[in-house]
């Protein structure tokens, strides 16, 4: 018991700093901690730290985009039309994945901020934690979370331990790795924090489907089915009961919608572009696999190597929206096998919950650009297949 209320402890410290350093990459303008005793905590507005990062954000893109025109011939000249393209193309979709995250961040702080709110007053709500989760339930959802940062910033470190060791310093391929890690890393930051929103809204989701199944196994009880010919007065409180309880469940799923919509709002256009930004440096890197070993140059386990980031970091952004989509069924299915107990006010509010899930679905879109589903990851290989094919037949 103990190493568990440690092995928690340490998972909500780790999660709270985690936290502050995707807040420094998105630029928030709020204070957000994870607190060991009261759950999330959210303070005071700091416009003026949040000018400032945002600047030297700004400043640092600015200057890699002179340099880079400055340096144009050291990083293209010499190759082909096409190899020259590729590389050309891949460094200005960074850059302009990197700009969108920028302008996403410094316009949408109030956004993010009253996402966190929705979460506060549910957890006030509900004396729970964060939103419904109470601290075991959080601290196993960090747990996980940073199983997959970990995961993520131990792949990202070999690959580029690698690069570094492997490029010579002055060559072509060196300066072009160091101008792409900028909008690559915040390109990957960006997945992860949408991971972090999506698993968090994803917990939250399923202890709403906990509680109604524990009414509805409250109701299910023969107990209560007898009530209602035995002992009416019984089965009307009852009834009364369930009704309030239903009630809460169906406000609990407007503040989560809420908070969805939120999160749908804040990985908007930015994120849209960063998607299909990674299937497109997914594009890229095949490129110049395949071109590599037509060649025959020795470098090729290099180029493999920087391959697998980003589809890793897709494959659990990913896996997390199915847990998500999963979860969001569930909770339909819980209010459609809810049983009535013959009184027509338990129908009427099932009725208005099933047309309240039906109305205002819970769903991860970014502005309506494109749902993140299952037909996403088809539709943007489509297009990998048609920037290869389109490069080859130029070639």
């Amino acid at each position: 018991m103990r190493l568990l209320r440690d092995l928690t402890s340490v998972s909500i410290g780790a999660y709270s700093c985690l936290l502050k350093l995707f807040h420094m990459a998105g630029f928030v303008n709020f204070a957000l901690h994870i607190d060991q005793n009261v759950g999330i905590e959210i303070g005071e507005h700091h416009w003026r730290v949040n000018f400032i990062w945002w600047m030297l954000h700004c400043l640092y893109w600015v200057i890699s985009c002179v340099m880079s025109r400055f340096d144009y011939n050291c990083l293209y000249n010499g190759l082909e039309v096409t190899d020259a393209m590729n590389n050309y193309f891949r460094y200005v979709i960074g850059m302009a994945t990197a700009f969108a995250s920028l302008g996403d961040s410094c316009c949408s702080a109030g956004t993010h901020r009253s996402i966190w709110k929705c979460y506060q007053r549910l957890a006030v709500r509900t004396a729970a934690y964060v939103g419904l989760l109470d601290r075991d339930s959080e601290a196993a959802y960090m747990r996980r979370i940073l199983k997959f940062f970990i995961v993520t910033l131990a792949t990202c470190a070999v690959v580029q331990y690698k690069a570094f060791y492997t490029l010579r310093p002055g060559t072509q391929w060196q300066c072009f790795w160091m101008y792409n890690i900028y909008p690559i890393t915040m390109s990957y930051l960006r997945h992860m924090f949408h991971l972090l929103h999506i698993g968090l809204m994803t917990e939250n989701v399923r202890q709403l489907r906990t509680k109604l199944n524990q009414l509805r196994q409250t109701v299910d009880e023969p107990s209560e089915v007898e009530n209602i010919t035995l002992n009416p007065r019984k089965h009307e409180e009852t009834v009364l009961a369930t009704l309030e309880r239903l009630e809460d469940c169906r406000s609990i799923y407007t503040e989560l919608w809420l908070a969805n919509e939120g999160i749908n709002e804040l990985f908007g256009f930015s994120q849209a572009f960063n998607v299909a930004c990674s299937f497109l440096q997914i594009a890229f890197d095949m490129y110049w696999m395949r071109a590599m070993w037509l060649s025959g140059e020795p470098n090729l386990d290099l180029q493999l190597f920087l391959f697998v980031p980003t589809p890793l970091i897709l494959w659990f952004l990913m896996f997390t929206i199915n847990d998500y989509h999963l979860a969001v069924e569930s909770v339909k299915q819980s209010v459609l096998d809810m049983p009535c107990m013959h009184d027509e006010r338990l129908m009427q509010l099932r009725g208005y919950f099933l047309g309240q899930l039906r109305r205002f679905r819970l769903r991860l879109t970014a502005r309506n650009i494109f749902e993140f589903d299952k037909t996403l990851i088809p539709k943007l290989a489509f297009v990998v297949v048609t920037y290869l094919v389109i490069f080859i037949e130029i070639n």
